[in-house]
């Protein structure tokens, strides 16, 4: 639905004293559908032309009950809208939703992603052990515990599915780079070992493994990664602040000029990068050589200007 499309409706919705099923049909769907549905017809409109708030202000204002689509609907505008004062709405809600609806997949794993985002997962336990599980299900559950900080349950839970799937594998990986332990990564080398065949060149499954090989410091897996990923500034600034932490100066200057190769442009934090490798390796020339490389949009970039400093103190003294 375009944006004039949903202005118009709005008007005449507004300014209609009975509204009736057909007015619906002919103002927003031209299709013959459950007034219910209409109404999701409408709010999603809203959505889609990000008039987000309006449209739950709509919702908050129309005098029925929803059905389970519209219970969904909301549940996932609330998460999207984000703030506290929506998230609370859509909780209220879902607590008062009748009983009914608790056996409906779709509702409840839009409900799991709802209380993941206001961060009880207390509750969000609650509605996964009662409902009818399916992949989605879990991989909401398991990336609830990865954004509240839980990366051990999330790796329990991947071992209670049967056949999982290639966003299931992906949060385990997350989880793994999250513990970034000795024991998770080899947790994850032997998932990865039975990774299925059609997976593994996904992107966000090698996202996902390169993330967990840089986070517990395995040099040579992050690399091979690297070497097959679509790599794109932020591919390269995740490998050199890894290499930046093992105090490899010298690869971080290596992976920029590979960097021009592809024709990739360097953001601010890869100045900042490659500032402080030259700080590193206390270099005149490659310092001023680097120097003279960043765009003049870039010079009163504070983060770039403090680590200017360092490097020309680490040079001279």
């Amino acid at each position: 639905m375009k944006s004039g499309n949903v202005s118009k409706a709005k008007n005449l919705f507004e300014t209609s004293v009975k509204k009736s099923l057909p007015m619906y049909i002919t103002m927003i769907t031209g299709k013959f559908v459950f007034f219910s549905l209409f109404l999701s017809s409408f709010k999603i409109g809203l959505m889609e032309n990000n008039q987000k708030t309006e449209a739950l202000e709509f919702f908050r204002q129309i005098n029925l009950s929803p059905n389970e689509y519209l219970y969904s609907t909301i549940f996932k505008l609330c998460v999207e809208l984000g703030d506290q004062q929506s998230l609370q709405f859509g909780k209220n809600l879902f607590e008062k939703m009748p009983n009914i609806f608790h056996n409906d997949k779709i509702l409840l794993n839009s409900a799991l992603n709802l209380f993941n985002k206001c961060e009880d997962i207390s509750k969000s336990d609650e509605i996964f052990s009662k409902m009818n599980k399916d992949l989605i299900s879990y991989s909401i559950m398991m990336k609830g515990y990865l954004t509240n900080g839980m990366p051990q349950k999330a790796i329990d839970l991947f071992f209670k599915i049967k056949n999982p799937d290639r966003v299931c594998f992906s949060i385990l990986f997350n989880a793994c780079a999250q513990l970034a332990t000795s024991q998770s990564l080899t947790l994850g080398k032997q998932v990865l070992s039975r990774l299925p065949e059609e997976y593994r060149e996904s992107i966000d499954i090698l996202y996902s493994l390169s993330k967990m090989f840089i986070k517990c410091n395995d040099v040579n897996n992050a690399e091979s990664i690297f070497n097959r990923l679509n790599r794109d500034v932020k591919c390269y600034g995740s490998l050199m602040k890894f290499y930046q932490m093992r105090n490899e100066p010298e690869k971080i200057l290596n992976l920029f000029q590979r960097m021009k190769k592809e024709e990739i442009q360097a953001n601010e934090m890869i100045y900042v990068l490659l500032i402080d490798a030259c700080a590193a390796i206390g270099d005149l020339s490659l310092s001023k050589s680097i120097i003279s490389q960043i765009p003049k949009s870039l010079l009163n970039n504070l983060w770039i200007q403090n680590s200017s400093i360092d490097m020309w103190v680490s040079v001279f003294f």
